[in-house]
């Protein structure tokens, strides 16, 4: 049988801090309504190459990481209070803490802060739902727990 984890119940949230002065662990989340796609904060690592002449190949050593990106598609829901919060962050520029809370047994958590870089804007065609998407920067580490 498998392990694999369902997307039914996932839920994404943006705190209502200053994510440059409020921790996750003090912060209050509201919920962003109605997520249909979740693409997690896809980490890397730079690398600095050390090779030298007594080297018989490339050497590298682990150098700092890059929590990367997170995209999220929703439906539009205009009155949202989590789907305001993101608009708003993304006009004042405002760091903001993300959290990401699995469906597994153990809620596998993700804490992260972000800058919203694409703004979630309402966009669709004759017979569709509303829908928006939003991408945003982690900056930091990305906490799982």
């Amino acid at each position: 049988m498998t392990a694999a984890t369902s997307t039914t119940g996932v839920v994404v949230s943006i705190g209502q801090g200053d994510g440059a002065s409020t921790t996750p662990a003090l912060d209050t989340f509201d919920a962003i309504a109605e997520i249909t796609s979740c693409q997690s904060p896809s980490e890397t690592r730079d690398q600095t190459e050390v090779t030298n002449f007594d080297s018989t190949a490339k050497e590298f050593i682990a150098n700092l990481k890059d929590g990367g990106e997170a995209q999220f598609d929703m439906n539009f829901v205009p009155g949202d209070t989590g789907q305001t919060s993101v608009r708003s962050a993304f006009d004042s520029g405002q760091l903001r803490n993300f959290r990401i809370v699995f469906t597994d047994a153990a809620a596998t958590t993700l804490d992260f802060k972000a800058l919203v870089l694409a703004k979630p804007v309402a966009s669709g065609g004759i017979g569709d739902a509303l829908s928006s998407s939003m991408t945003v920067k982690v900056t930091g580490s990305v906490t799982w727990s």
